[in-house]
């Protein structure tokens, strides 16, 4: 929509119809005000859903390593598993 309402603007300019580029140009600054509203909700609602998906699965990694054996913990570190589950997560 955008390259649009800048294509009737320049022809507007081109044929000298002046009267016409203020609305042309009002419509153009609200579409792009609307637009661009709801490109940041997107945004927003993606990094909303991205933390929680992490939340889930860093209590879902948590309750698991919580139900190891004690041979589990011999043999890994305790400070390897902690770094796993805040840095793997994040990244997933």
């Amino acid at each position: 929509m955008v390259p649009y309402y800048i294509k009737l603007v320049i022809d507007a300019l081109e044929k000298g119809e002046f009267e016409q580029i203020g609305p042309l140009c009002y419509q153009l600054f609200l579409i792009v005000l609307v637009s661009g509203t709801f490109v940041g909700l997107r945004a927003q609602n993606f990094n909303w859903m991205s933390e929680c998906i992490a939340v889930i699965l860093r209590r879902d990694l948590y309750a698991n390593i919580m139900n190891k054996d004690c041979e589990f913990f011999e043999n890994n570190r305790t400070g390897d598993l902690l770094s796993r589950l805040n840095s793997d997560t994040a990244k997933i």
